[in-house]
């Protein structure tokens, strides 16, 4: 059976609601959504598909310059380039209320340089920005001779994305569909660590704003229920002990609301065990297990 299909990247800075986006258009949790930068560490793939159109999301960590001896914001950054440097589709992200900061500018010379075939300019957070800063943005960008097209929308009323959409059908292609899954959503298991790391930066982004990582260690699952245990990697004791709480209660609420939001995306009743490590390494062992 044949049907327009088409494959498209989504790239931007930290917090220009590329996740929120992806969320809203597929109807169901597929990123994580923090007021935390950089919470998106790696690439998350999702699939909007009806009757007339299949399109790929990739959904890329915040393209941003690393700094010099931070070796997390380094591997996240490396992410998001192999995405945008191997995608001929590209959508740029841009926060209305913010314009152009020195990180889009780095990725808007980025695109200047490498040509590709669509590269659509989306003015994010339409609700809250003023007329007079997306239009000036808008004018900008046009400026820019970039884009094919630039888009104004609010991921979170829905404002705009309508029209983005017909746009992305518009340069789709006919493709034979075949039972092979050319991009595979998430892991389920992945996606649960990612789930769990949220709640942690939502109520200790003060605390803890980069000093941990959720690894998933067992992920059972059956018609009726998930059973899921996960390690939660801290660098130092300290942190450890923020993480877990007087008698142990900042862990168990932490649980407790992953637990509501995992059984809400996967509609199953979830059981999940949670243990703190200390590995003053893990950002070193993160790094490996990504680029390999």
């Amino acid at each position: 059976m044949k049907k327009l299909f088409l494959e498209i990247a989504i790239c931007g800075v930290p917090n220009a609601g590329k996740s929120t986006f992806v969320n809203a258009v597929l109807g169901q949790k597929k990123s994580i959504v923090s007021a935390k930068a950089q919470t998106t560490r790696m690439p998350v793939f999702g699939v909007f598909e009806n009757d007339q159109i299949k399109i790929h999301f990739t959904d890329s960590p915040g393209a941003f310059k690393a700094r010099k001896g931070y070796s997390l914001e380094k591997v996240i950054s490396k992410q998001a380039w192999m995405i945008v440097s191997s995608s001929e589709n590209i959508m740029l992200f841009i926060d209305g209320t913010k314009g152009i900061c020195q990180n889009t500018e780095y990725l808007l010379q980025a695109l200047e340089k490498d040509k590709k075939q669509n590269v659509i300019a989306v003015i994010t957070k339409a609700d809250l920005a003023s007329a007079k800063q997306k239009l000036e943005l808008a004018q900008t960008l046009y400026d820019r001779n970039i884009f094919a097209e630039i888009y104004m929308i609010s991921a979170k009323t829905g404002a705009g994305i309508q029209n983005l959409m017909e746009y992305l059908k518009s340069i789709a292609m006919e493709k034979e569909m075949t039972n092979d899954h050319e991009v595979e959503d998430i892991d389920a298991s992945l996606f649960s660590a990612e789930i769990t790391r949220e709640i942690i930066f939502e109520k200790l982004q003060k605390e803890l704003p980069y000093s941990c990582n959720v690894i998933t260690t067992s992920f059972e699952e059956d018609a009726e229920k998930i059973v899921i245990s996960q390690d939660i990697f801290v660098t130092r004791e300290s942190h450890k002990i923020i993480l877990i709480g007087k008698k142990g209660q900042q862990i168990k609420e932490i649980g407790a609301i992953a637990i509501d939001e995992m059984e809400k995306i996967f509609g199953k009743e979830v059981f999940l065990s949670l243990e703190c490590r200390i590995d003053p390494k893990w950002r070193e062992n993160f790094e490996k297990s990504i680029l390999g």
